[in-house]
């Protein structure tokens, strides 16, 4: 990468300025009558970076403080803008913006999931990113109290299982696993078939 001048070398033009092209730079001009020169400070500004941007945010239903992190970079003062749908973030009352520009999220709800759309600025220019939040909620499982079955009979026992995403259900009887064979036969909807039903199933 070289500097470029113009035919009468009163141009000079730096492609592709990097940070380390910051310093002073001289112009100097000569003839058979002398030479004069001038001097100037070169100021190189980064605009603003996001690394390490996740695919996607999620956060679990019920938690107190979320915290939306971000590896900013770019020259300072930067300038952060939280949306959620379009919607300005920075007078709600459960959400919070730092200087680093992490976005807080008090008292994680369902309603909380949404498209989320971060604008970071400086001198130098602007990056917007977009990303979704999903609001994960914890596996919860609802059983009758008992069933009773009568031997010899097939016994349906069920199970009402909530979470998302939805959870795998497994069975067990007395610590130990069933799992679908012989007389077991665990349903798609994580319900449990016993055929034959016997006394030390229970």
């Amino acid at each position: 990468r070289k500097p470029l001048t113009s035919a009468n070398s009163r141009i000079l033009q730096l492609p592709s300025i990097q940070e380390e092209d910051e310093g002073w730079i001289v112009c100097k001009a000569t003839n058979n009558a002398g030479s004069a020169s001038n001097k100037f400070h070169l100021t190189v500004l980064e605009p603003p970076t996001i690394s390490n941007i996740p695919s996607r945010f999620g956060a679990v239903l019920g938690t107190a403080v979320y915290i939306i992190r971000l590896t900013i970079g770019g020259d300072g003062p930067l300038t952060c803008e939280w949306r959620k749908n379009s919607i300005d973030l920075s007078r709600s009352s459960r959400h919070q913006i730092f200087p680093n520009c992490s976005l807080v999220i008090y008292d994680v709800e369902l309603s909380d999931a949404g498209l989320y759309e971060l604008v970071v600025r400086n001198r130098a220019g602007w990056f917007t990113l977009r990303r979704q939040l999903v609001v994960h909620v914890p596996a919860s499982v609802r059983t009758p109290s008992s069933v009773t079955a009568i031997a010899g009979t097939v016994a349906q026992l069920s199970c009402i299982v909530t979470g998302s995403p939805i959870p795998r259900v497994t069975w067990s009887r007395n610590g130990r696993l069933v799992q679908s064979s012989g007389r077991y036969l665990i349903l798609n909807d994580g319900g449990l078939y016993v055929f034959s039903a016997e006394r030390s199933d229970s």
